[in-house]
């Protein structure tokens, strides 16, 4: 039925790809495709290991997952989405290394927001995960959520932002996630017990109109490395020019080069 990869790591077992996958649903009186959180283990030819489907049977709503993470234990987490009625909660699971599920959750958006998604995942230093996303629609929010090592909500804590991608652990056990805000690269981070340690906007290419961060990981010596990219509509008509972007920042977010 098809099958849609949003993210890839490489595991102990071999690579990890999670995603959403299409499932057959009944749907009054006929059958439907729905969209299913996935995951799929290979080993190191291509061939598969394992794979999972994580479907709401209650409602049929749609599911997808956007970010694995393999755990110390070689289990797996993986983050995502989903749907409630017409909106989206964050859907977070954990998968044992030979692929059965041990737990999965969903979680409500932060704050007055409607919907969220999680975008990217993470074990924290205790054990449990953090997990970054976006909230919202024309009016948007940028958040980490924070679950223990079975998967019970934390805190959450939410800052202004369009658009969340990438979340790394720092040296000091507290959480770094990239995102956007105002067309701008923005990163900030949280202690580990979610307080706002500080936040950087920055408009990494002046040249450029809009930026999208897309990964940001800690660098030995404490410090993070933020990849994306800028972009232009030259004309007026979506005719967009592209240019890659790579940025330092020390642990305290400033940044070194670019």
């Amino acid at each position: 039925y098809g099958s849609s990869p949003h993210s890839i790591i490489l595991g102990t077992n071999g690579p990890v790809i999670a995603g959403a996958s299409g499932v057959p649903r009944t749907c009054g009186t006929s059958t439907c495709i729905t969209s299913s959180a996935y995951l799929l283990q290979v080993d190191g030819n291509g061939n598969r290991v394992w794979d999972i489907i994580l479907a709401d049977t209650t409602t049929n709503g749609a599911s997808y997952f956007q970010s694995v993470y393999e755990n110390s234990d070689h289990s797996l987490v993986a983050a995502g989405a989903i749907q409630i009625a017409s909106n989206y909660n964050v859907f977070v699971a954990k998968i044992s290394s030979a692929g059965a599920p041990v737990w999965q959750k969903r979680t409500p958006p932060p704050g007055s927001f409607t919907t969220a998604s999680g975008t990217g995942v993470v074990q924290a230093s205790d054990g449990g995960y953090a997990v970054s996303g976006t909230a919202g629609y024309l009016t948007q929010a940028i958040f980490i959520q924070k679950f223990d090592a079975n998967g019970a909500q934390q805190w959450t804590k939410a800052v202004d932002g369009s658009y969340s991608k990438g979340l790394t652990i720092a040296a000091d056990g507290g959480y770094v996630a990239a995102g956007v805000r105002n067309d701008n690269s923005f990163v900030y981070k949280l202690s580990s017990a979610g307080a706002l340690v500080w936040a950087r906007e920055i408009g990494l290419n002046s040249t450029y109109d809009h930026e999208a961060p897309e990964a940001i990981a800690t660098m030995n010596g404490g410090g993070f490395a933020l990849v994306g990219s800028s972009y232009n509509d030259i004309n007026g008509y979506g005719t967009y020019t592209y240019y890659n972007t790579l940025a330092k920042f020390d642990s305290n977010g400033n940044i070194s080069s670019c």
